[in-house]
C-alpha cells in the first residue's frame, strides 16, 4: 500500500495527547491526532485489526477513528473541522461516508462481532466522498464541522466516527496511525475563530445641529378603522321548533396520535466462523461452522481433536441439510484419442504350453558338437533358461533392448529428445504452461512467507499469525507443524542446509530484526542471529550457501536499498552493498547462483525495475524491466525463469503473470493466475510454482492455493 514520507511526522506527534496550534492571519489552525483507529470485517467476525497499518472500507468492512481533543483550548470557537485521510489503494471505485459512532469501543479489542453502534445520519457537511483509481496516493478532506463542535461543547459524546461504504460497490484503504512506512495517518484539522476584543469607551456627545427647513405637505392618510358595534337589542320570542335536518356527511378522520417510544436495542447477534470441511484432526470452538457429507453443521460447544463427526456428535447442530442429487447431465462429446501410452512392464511368466506336433521336449542336458539344423521350434520353457555362448554369456530372452517388445510402427512418449535404441524421433508435443487450483491452506493468510524444504512446501505466519503449515505433494494435504514464537507478517522465509529460516517482518507495532530456524526432524524452532537492522517487506534468496536479504522498510519512514548476508559457517550477518533503487513490497529469488530483486514500491510508485546480483560480487546490475509495474507480488523461479505473480498495480489487484528468461534476458507473458490478489507469497516445489494465500479486493485474507506448470515438451518416438 502506498506511503508518502513526511520527515517531521514522528516528532510532531510523538505525544498523542497534544494538539499543534498555528496562528494564521487572525485565526488559529490546529491538528488533533487520533487516539484510536482500526477496521472490522464481516468476513473475519472474530479478528481484531487494531495493530494494522491500514484502515479498510468495503462491503461488510467499516473503519473507526477517535480523536484526542484534550489539547483544544478552553472556550475556543471552532469555525471549521475537516477529517484528513490518506488514500493507500482503490481496489474498486465507489464512495464512502462519515457517520458518528454512538457507543464506546476500544482499538485493542473491537471486532465485527463486537462493533459499536453508529448513527445513520451522515456527519459530512458535503455528503459522501467518491474515490477512483486517480485518488490513490492523495489526501482527501471531509468537512465534519457540526460534529466536532458538538464534541467540544459536550452536546455529543466523543465516541469517534465510522467510515462506511455508501455505494453498492467499492474497496478502499487508508493509512492508519500505525503506518509503519511514512505515518500519513488520519488527522482532524481544526480552524479556530479569533474572539472579539473588549468594548471601547463611549465617545463625547457632539454639538446640536441647526434646525432644518419645513418639509412638503404629506399625502392624505388612510381612512380610519370602523367604529365599534352598538349593544345588541332584546331577544325576540322563541319560534316553533323546525323539522330535524338530514344527517350531515361523515367528517374527515382525526390526525394520528404521536408515535410511541422506540423500544430498547436488541442484543447483538452471535456471528459464525466458517471452517471449511470437517476434519477430525482439528479442534473447534462454539459457533464454528463446517461442512460434512454435503450438509452444514454449527458447533454448540467446543470440541477436541478426535471427537466424533457432526452427524453423530451432540455438540454439533444441523444448520443446512444436503440437497438430493440433481438429474444426470447429458453425456459429453467423445474426447479426442490421446497419444500412445508408454510401454508397460512385462507380464508374469505364463504356464508352460502344450508342445506342438513334431516338437521334441526334453529336460536332459544336451551338448551339440556340430551344427544342428532344427526344422521346428526350440522351446526354452524353464524360467531363467537360455542359450549359453562361447564367451560364457547367457541369452535368456529374445528381446534386443528397451522397446524390443513394441511392434514396428508403434509410438511411445519420452521427456528427453534422445531416441531409445530401436526408435526414431518423430516429433514434439508441447506441455505445461497452465494454472490449476491446488488444495487450500488450512488458515486464510496474507503477508505470509513460503519456502520448499525436503520435497515439501512450508508457509509461515501472515497478518497477525504465527502458525506454520506444510504441504505434502505425495498426500496432497496441508497440515500444521510447530508455530513461530511470535506473530509476524511482512517477513521472509528461505531453506538452507535442511532447515527453514524466517527473518524480519513486523507485528504491527514493532519491526523485527529477529530470526527463527526450523528443524523439520525435531519439529522445533530455535532463535538465530539477528539482522543488523529492523526490516519488513523485503526480498530474500539463497546463493553460494548464504542467505541474502535486500530492500524493505524499518517502520519509521526509512526505505532500504541495503543488503545483508548471513553465512551459516560463521553464524553472522554482515552488510553486502546496496541495490541501485531503495524499494519495499518487492519479491526476491535466485537462479543459477544469481539473486534477483523484482518490482516493489519506492513510496511514490509501483516499480517494474529488476536488478541482479551474482555473489561474491556486491555490485547489482539493472536488467530489462518487467512489462507490468507492481508491488506486494509473489516471485519464484523454475526451469531457468523468474516468475512475477499477481500483486497490486495500476489496474488494481492483479492476476497478471510474467516470466523472465535468464538465458535470453527477456520478459514474456504467460497465462494469468486465476485469482486476483496482492500480499500473496510464491514458492517453487518439484519444478512447479505455487501461489499461496494473499488479500482479496475487499481486503480479506485468502486460503486459495494455485499451481503453475512451466512450459515444456514431450517427445514422440516411432518403433523401427
Amino acid at each position: 500500500m502506498s506511503r508518502r514520507s513526511r520527515s517531521n511526522r514522528r516528532s510532531l506527534f510523538s505525544l498523542f495527547s497534544c494538539i499543534t496550534l498555528v496562528a494564521l492571519t487572525g485565526s488559529l489552525f490546529g491538528q488533533a491526532p487520533p487516539s484510536a483507529d482500526t477496521f472490522v470485517s464481516s468476513s473475519t467476525p472474530k479478528i481484531n485489526y487494531g495493530p494494522g497499518i491500514s484502515m479498510l472500507v468495503g462491503p461488510g468492512t467499516t473503519s473507526y477513528i477517535q480523536f484526542n481533543l484534550n489539547g483544544v483550548p478552553a472556550g475556543a470557537v471552532v469555525s471549521k473541522a475537516s477529517l484528513r485521510l490518506y488514500v493507500d489503494a482503490v481496489a474498486t471505485n465507489g464512495a464512502f461516508d462519515v457517520f458518528p459512532v454512538t457507543s464506546a469501543w476500544k482499538e485493542s479489542t473491537v471486532t465485527y462481532s463486537s462493533r459499536p453502534t453508529q448513527s445513520t445520519v451522515s456527519a459530512s457537511v458535503n455528503g459522501a466522498v467518491t474515490l477512483t483509481s486517480a485518488s490513490c496516493n492523495q489526501f482527501v478532506l471531509v468537512d465534519i464541522t457540526p460534529l466536532a463542535q458538538g464534541w467540544l461543547s459536550g452536546t455529543i459524546p466523543n465516541n469517534g466516527i465510522a467510515l462506511a461504504l455508501s455505494t453498492a460497490n467499492g474497496g478502499f484503504s487508508f493509512d492508519s496511525k500505525e503506518s509503519l512506512l511514512t505515518g500519513n495517518g488520519p488527522e482532524l484539522e481544526i480552524s479556530f475563530a479569533s474572539p472579539a476584543g473588549p468594548q471601547g469607551p463611549p465617545g463625547q456627545t457632539g454639538p446640536q445641529g441647526p434646525v432644518g427647513p419645513t418639509g412638503p405637505q404629506g399625502v392624505q392618510g388612510l381612512q380610519g378603522a370602523q367604529g365599534q358595534t352598538g349593544p345588541p337589542g332584546p331577544t325576540g320570542a322563541t319560534g316553533a321548533t323546525g323539522l330535524t335536518g338530514a344527517t350531515g356527511a361523515q367528517g374527515f378522520p382525526g390526525i394520528d396520535g404521536a408515535p410511541g417510544q422506540l423500544g430498547p436495542q436488541g442484543p447483538t447477534g452471535q456471528g459464525f466462523t466458517f471452517r471449511s470441511t470437517f476434519d477430525t484432526n482439528n479442534s473447534y470452538a462454539a459457533y464454528d461452522v463446517v461442512s460434512y457429507n454435503g450438509s452444514s453443521y454449527v458447533a454448540q460447544s467446543s470440541t477436541a481433536v478426535g471427537d466424533p463427526a457432526p452427524d453423530t456428535n451432540p455438540s454439533w447442530k444441523l444448520l443446512a441439510q444436503a440437497g438430493g442429487p440433481g438429474p444426470a447431465g447429458a453425456t459429453g462429446a467423445q474426447g479426442a484419442t490421446g497419444p500412445q501410452g508408454l510401454q508397460g512392464p512385462p507380464g508374469p511368466q505364463g504356464p508352460q504350453g502344450t508342445a506342438p506336433a513334431n516338437v521334441a521336449l526334453t529336460n536332459a542336458p544336451n551338448t551339440f558338437v556340430a551344427s544342428q539344423a532344427i526344422a521346428g521350434s526350440l522351446l526354452l520353457t524353464t524360467p531363467g533358461s537360455g542359450i549359453q555362448f562361447p564367451d560364457g554369456s547367457v541369452q535368456t530372452t529374445a528381446a534386443a533392448g528397451p522397446g524390443a517388445s513394441v511392434p514396428a510402427g508403434f509410438i511411445i512418449l519420452g521427456t528427453s529428445p534422445i531416441p531409445p535404441a530401436g526408435f526414431t524421433l518423430a516429433g514434439t508435443v508441447p506441455s505445461g504452461n497452465t494454472w490449476l487450483t491446488a488444495t487450500s491452506v488450512l488458515t486464510p493468510r496474507n503477508e505470509a512467507a513460503a519456502a520448499s524444504l525436503n520435497g515439501k512446501l512450508y508457509v509461515t505466519g501472515g497478518f497477525i499469525l504465527k502458525t506454520v503449515e506444510v504441504y505434502d505433494p505425495a498426500q496432497n494435504t496441508w497440515s500444521q507443524v510447530a508455530s513461530l514464537s511470535t506473530e509476524r507478517f511482512g517477513h521472509s522465509a528461505v531453506a538452507l542446509n535442511g532447515k527453514l529460516y524466517v527473518m524480519g517482518g513486523t507485528n504491527g507495532s514493532t519491526t523485527f530484526t529477529t530470526m527463527e530456524i526450523y528443524d523439520p526432524v525435531s519439529n522445533t524452532w530455535s532463535p538465530g542471529p539477528s539482522l543488523t537492522a529492523p526490516r519488513a517487506y523485503f526480498g530474500a534468496a539463497v546463493a553460494s550457501g548464504k542467505i541474502y536479504v535486500f530492500g524493505g522498510a524499518n517502520g519509521l519512514g526509512t526505505f532500504y536499498s541495503s543488503v545483508e548476508v548471513f553465512d551459516p559457517l560463521t553464524n553472522v550477518w554482515a552488510s553486502a552493498g546496496s541495490m541501485h533503487t531503495a524499494r519495499y513490497y518487492l519479491g526476491g529469488t535466485s537462479v543459477n547462483g544469481s539473486i534477483y530483486a523484482v518490482g516493489g514500491y519506492d513510496s511514490q510508485n509501483a516499480l517494474s525495475t529488476v536488478e541482479v546480483l551474482t555473489p561474491p560480487s556486491t555490485t547489482w546490475t539493472t536488467l530489462p524491466s518487467m512489462p507490468t509495474a507492481r508491488r506486494m507480488l509473489g516471485v519464484a523461479a523454475a526451469s531457468g525463469r523468474v516468475y512475477a505473480v499477481g500483486g497490486l498495480g495500476a489496474a488494481g489487484f492483479l492476476t497478471t503473470t510474467e516470466a523472465f528468461d535468464v538465458a535470453s534476458g527477456t520478459w514474456s507473458s504467460v497465462p494469468n493466475m486465476p485469482t486476483p490478489r496482492d500480499f500473496l507469497t510464491a514458492a517453487e516445489l518439484n519444478g512447479l510454482i505455487y501461489a499461496i494465500g494473499g488479500q482479496n479486493p475487499v481486503f480479506a485474507p485468502y486460503d486459495v492455493v494455485e499451481q503453475y506448470t512451466p512450459p515444456g515438451n514431450l517427445y514422440t518416438f516411432v518403433k523401427n
